[in-house]
């Protein structure tokens, strides 16, 4: 029947939107269409992001989400793609806005900095021990720098998970990258210029 080409057709052009979003967005957005029987039933449209903390999951809670029902489904067909458009920017707006989650021990009260310090110098120790074997075994097709910088990639993916498991926002892990870097450099300057003084016992 030709309402039933129609409804494909617009089915199609729905699913082509939905991958425009999902390779646009940096978020990888997923938008699925889904058929729903019982209370609300119809062609459902259901845009969501995966949630870096509890903030944005909770953000999201009941949008993205636009329904045709079953009835007027050959009539309405046509909408879909602006539907999937709508669901997308409401659930990315919802998104952005949720707060931003900050660090643990920022908002925790009674933190053990001595323990905390211990740990990130055990987690800096063990991670030394193993890169100097991860940049030998390198295939020698790579130079050392392009070998460090794998292993860099490697570490700042284990860094970035570690992040997501405290429930930190990409902004705190920034500013801790960047307040390590600061710190190494500083013990860089430091080991420098120790090397540079002339002995006490000379």
């Amino acid at each position: 029947m030709p309402n039933q080409t129609d409804v494909g057709a617009a089915f199609a052009a729905a699913l082509a939107r939905a991958e425009h979003h999902r390779r646009r967005s940096p978020r990888k957005v997923r938008v699925r269409l889904l058929t729903q029987w019982g209370e609300g039933e119809g062609l459902t449209v259901q845009a969501r992001i995966a949630g870096r903390g509890e903030a944005e999951i909770l953000a999201q809670e009941g949008l993205g989400v636009r329904v045709i029902p079953w009835a007027e489904l050959d009539q309405r067909a046509g909408e879909l793609p602006a539907l999937v458009d709508a669901a997308v920017e409401e659930i990315e707006a919802a998104a952005a806005a949720a707060p931003v989650p900050a660090r643990p021990s920022h908002v925790e009260d009674s933190v053990d900095w001595e323990a905390y310090e211990t740990i990130a110098e055990a987690a800096y120790a063990q991670v030394l021990a193993e890169m100097r074997p991860l940049t030998e075994r390198a295939p020698a097709s790579l130079s050392r720098a392009v070998a460090l910088e794998a292993v860099f990639l490697g570490l700042m993916k284990a860094a970035a998970l570690a992040s997501v498991g405290a429930g930190m926002g990409k902004d705190e892990a920034r500013e801790m990258l960047e307040d390590a870097v600061a710190e190494l450099l500083g013990r860089l300057a430091e080991g420098h210029r120790a090397s540079l003084s002339p002995r006490l016992d000379a």
